[in-house]
């Protein structure tokens, strides 16, 4: 057997490998199917149900995000649309990716990045295999051929209450007002690899003409005075508007009402707060949109019905 049929056999097979990975990627991407999604991918998919072009305002970052913003009460008061396309313990590599993966459908005016994704860290291993997953998704949904076979199997239950990525919880678990942000003179530190994914945030929105606003929720267990001083610094830097609801509490947090798990989020009493002057802010600084009684946004309006049936 001579070297080149031995090399051509090598070719052949590293490329019968990779056509049989990628076939099988396609049969169990959730993108395709709707099906077996981890919680990352259902807020994009969700997202991606919505009309194209027909979000105004984008909010990305974590839990202390979807739990504080309320699209429907925003769009009931002013009109314009807002997602929170927001995953539990996002790190800052994951909210450049969702920014990234809603602008392929989307032209948001205004992003809102949640800033405690900046004091997540992550090492470079865990954020380069995601990306390695998202090209070959049978490598993290391996499991997901049973539901291509077997019409009875049953994915992970991923549901919740969603309005436009907002997640309405309205128990009450409470906790002391004490005072979290006393000034110090220290300044947390945030690593360099999540400095250099806000500097791509930034970047994309530059690139697509989007207003990138830092939007910093009440949290007694996730903030303090350090961590305001060094977001406040890196929007400095970068020219980024950031605004930090714990320093003067002037939406009136009440820690005793407010919180559904001790201080950590907010339950839907604090999120309205909350979600009372983003709406103001944004309809007063921003040139957005009113779409109330458009037909385009029928979707819309169902949702603030199912919002206020909830709520009432």
């Amino acid at each position: 057997m001579t070297e080149k049929f031995k090399i051509l056999k090598i070719v052949v097979f590293i490329c019968a490998v990779f056509t049989i990975i990628g076939v099988l990627s396609v049969m169990v991407n959730p993108y395709n199917t709707g099906a077996g999604v981890d919680k990352f991918d259902k807020v994009v998919i969700d997202a991606d149900s919505e009309n194209e072009n027909s979000i105004d305002v984008v909010v990305i970052g974590d839990s202390e995000a979807y739990r504080s913003i309320i699209p429907p009460e925003m769009y009931r008061k002013y009109g314009f649309t807002s997602y929170v396309a927001a995953s539990p313990a996002q790190k800052t590599y994951q909210s450049y990716d969702m920014l990234e993966a809603i602008l392929e459908r989307q032209k948001p005016s205004v992003c809102i990045l949640e800033p405690n994704v900046l004091f997540r860290d992550y090492s470079i291993v865990s954020s380069v295999w995601p990306r390695f997953e998202k090209t070959f998704p049978i490598f993290k949904y391996h499991n997901a051929w049973k539901g291509v076979f077997d019409s009875d199997y049953k994915y992970d239950d991923l549901s919740f209450d969603s309005f436009k990525g907002y997640r309405y919880i309205d128990s009450v678990k409470a906790t002391k007002n004490v005072n979290y942000m006393v000034q110090t003179d220290s300044t947390e530190p945030i690593s360099t690899s999540n400095i250099n994914d806000f500097r791509r945030i930034c970047g994309l929105c530059e690139k697509n003409d989007i207003k990138l606003l830092l939007l910093r929720t009440p949290s007694i267990k996730n903030w303090n005075y350090a961590k305001y001083d060094a977001v406040r610094q890196l929007a400095e830097k970068y020219k980024v508007k950031f605004i930090d609801l714990n320093m003067d509490n002037s939406i009136g947090i009440d820690w005793t009402q407010d919180t559904y798990d001790k201080g950590d989020h907010l339950n839907y009493s604090g999120a309205e707060k909350v979600t009372n002057f983003l709406g103001a802010y944004l309809d007063k600084r921003y040139d957005l949109p009113d779409h109330r009684g458009d037909k385009e946004y029928a979707s819309w309006e169902k949702s603030v019905e199912k919002y206020l049936q909830k709520t009432d």
